[in-house]
């Protein structure tokens, strides 16, 4: 094989080894998220919708309690090398159950996994 094809090897199997690494980590996130998502009635749980390049739309899955229910979205589309992939959840009290309220404290489901996983493989 000559040095340009050498060349185009090395480049195609990073490539192939960076988006593998990608959705591993994207997975490693969106199921970690899922998880620390509080059950009552699983409707916020069941609710995570994973889309590629823009925030999903939509009205809210019927409740589950099932966590097997809930992280088969975190194995949703996830585009490729490149792509933004989103984890979106539009039950209408998601931002209390993230941030909490006078009465209630915070779950942090998305910033504690955020953060964790930014001191795991670093960040921008």
């Amino acid at each position: 094989m000559s040095f340009a094809g050498d060349v185009a090897k090395f480049n195609r199997e990073a490539l192939a080894k960076a988006d593998k690494d990608r959705r591993a980590i994207i997975i490693k996130l969106f199921t970690s998220v899922i998880r620390d998502t509080p059950v009552d009635t699983g409707r916020a749980r069941n609710n995570w919708l994973t889309s590629i390049k823009a925030p999903a739309a939509g009205t809210p899955n019927p409740p589950s309690k099932s966590a097997a229910d809930a992280l088969s979205a975190a194995a949703g589309p996830l585009g490729k090398l490149g792509d933004d992939a989103y984890l979106t959840n539009n039950v209408e009290y998601i931002g209390y159950l993230e941030y909490g309220t006078p009465k209630m404290a915070p779950f942090v489901m998305v910033r504690r996994n955020m953060a964790r996983i930014v001191s795991l493989f670093g960040g921008r």
